[in-house]
């Protein structure tokens, strides 16, 4: 009986996170304008960390011939220009947001600076659409017609498993 009320409890959550999932759905999240088709087959994320100087050393070769995904303040690093990605990926709202430490605004507009000044090829930046409400960032970027902006949700998805996924 015990487990039979188990069961009941995690359906009845199951469900409920599903069905609150939806209306978020529903309500915050926005559908893109456009979407974005691949140039490649295949594609290598370069996740900033201690390690991607020696992957990228170690590895340019494999590097070659893929398109690239760097995420968050990789241009500013020296691999940046070197080797082009196809696409920019963040959800760091202290890129964006205006009520943050002075220390932050400072990062993110030297980011948003070094980016339209260095992207000399086209590139695809997606960010999410909370994002589009900042202004400060988008003066910098659109400065440079080859960087490319599609917004992305983050509405968090709740429930069951096949749902979520």
């Amino acid at each position: 009986m015990l487990d039979f009320l188990l069961w009941v409890q995690r359906f009845a959550q199951n469900l409920s996170k599903s069905l609150s999932s939806v209306v978020k759905i529903l309500v915050l999240s926005k559908k893109p304008k456009t979407m974005v088709k691949r140039s490649n087959d295949e594609a290598v994320i370069l996740a900033n960390g201690p390690s991607l100087d020696t992957m990228i050393e170690e590895s340019i070769d494999f590097l070659n011939d893929k398109d690239l995904v760097c995420v968050n303040h990789f241009p500013s690093t020296e691999y940046f220009e070197r080797l082009k990605p196809r696409y920019l990926i963040s959800s760091a709202p202290d890129l964006w947001r205006d009520d943050i430490e002075p220390f932050y605004m400072r990062q993110s507009d030297n980011l948003f600076e070094t980016l339209s000044r260095k992207t000399t090829w086209d590139l695809i930046f997606y960010f999410p659409f909370e994002a589009r409400k900042y202004k400060r960032w988008q003066s910098f970027l659109e400065k440079n017609s080859l960087i490319k902006i599609v917004y992305y949700n983050t509405t968090p998805i709740e429930g069951w498993k096949p749902f979520r996924h």
